[in-house]
């Protein structure tokens, strides 16, 4: 799910950000370092705007800087120029390499046919798919057009790679997938929607693997308790994910591994 927002800009930030910037390339990412020491209130002002465009602050000696996947200067200069930037911001939770292993693992994979990604972001869940299993066949789903950009690549190169569409929650469902392997967007219990709707594209037998929020499995709130509710109608399985797992893509929210299995024929 994708938000846009109004970023003001007053002038003294807009001035750091044109001239006191210092900009470098390092591990095929984007540094931005603020070249003179400020006081606490600009620096914050300036931090904002810094991680509206998708900025981190990175501590580590080789980096020590707000670190960007993308260069963002040229949304920076056509932005600040206005006196404010309009972000659209992603919930952009890259899964780590070694927790796609593990949910991939524990789909099975090498034994399933058609595999769905509802929300693929940089493709790494695919690709790491095909690497196990070469004839698997493989559809994606991904609302960040830059993201997309890199998945139509990779749709273009492999014939078993194929775009389903770009917003996962509009389309129809069809039971036409043998195994869904996902991390979807947490924000607003996005997980519980997300889940519910790709449950709708399993086919009979088929095995749902999902990364999500550890809030969805003890909050009182109502989604959430009828979440847990549906899930224990099926064979199950959820396992913890240490703190930080998520720390390079800019957060430390908790979250859990869900396995759900769709009964044969009858059920589901």
């Amino acid at each position: 799910m994708a938000t846009t927002k109004k970023i003001d800009v007053p002038e003294d930030v807009k001035s750091i950000l044109l001239n006191q910037m210092e900009w470098v390339e390092i591990e095929g990412k984007t540094i931005g370092r603020i070249i003179y020491p400020l006081d606490r209130p600009t620096y914050v002002r300036v931090n904002k705007v810094l991680e509206a465009l998708g900025g981190r602050w990175d501590r580590r000696k080789q980096f020590r800087g707000h670190v960007f996947d993308e260069d963002p200067r040229p949304d920076l200069r056509g932005g600040v120029e206005n006196g404010y930037l309009e972000v659209t911001q992603y919930d952009s939770f890259y899964t780590p390499h070694e927790v796609v292993e593990r949910m991939l693992g524990l789909a099975n994979i090498e034994d399933r046919e058609k595999l769905l990604e509802p929300s693929a972001g940089d493709g790494r869940i695919i690709l790491q798919a095909i690497a196990r299993n070469p004839i698997l066949r493989c559809w994606w789903c991904e609302v960040n057009p830059k993201a997309q950009l890199a998945l139509r690549g990779f749709s273009d190169e492999k014939e078993t790679i194929t775009e389903l569409r770009e917003d996962f929650m509009e389309i129809e469902p069809f039971q036409g997938f043998d195994v869904i392997v996902m991390n979807p967007p947490f924000s607003r219990r996005q997980d519980i929607d997300h889940v519910f709707h790709a449950w709708e594209f399993l086919k009979s037998g088929g095995r749902l693997v999902s990364v999500m929020a550890e809030g969805t499995f003890f909050t009182q709130e109502n989604r959430a308790v009828m979440f847990r509710e549906w899930m224990e109608k099926f064979h199950n399985d959820v396992v913890d994910l240490p703190v930080g797992t998520f720390r390079e893509s800019g957060t430390m929210v908790k979250a859990r591994i869900v396995v759900i299995d769709k009964p044969h024929k009858s059920g589901g």
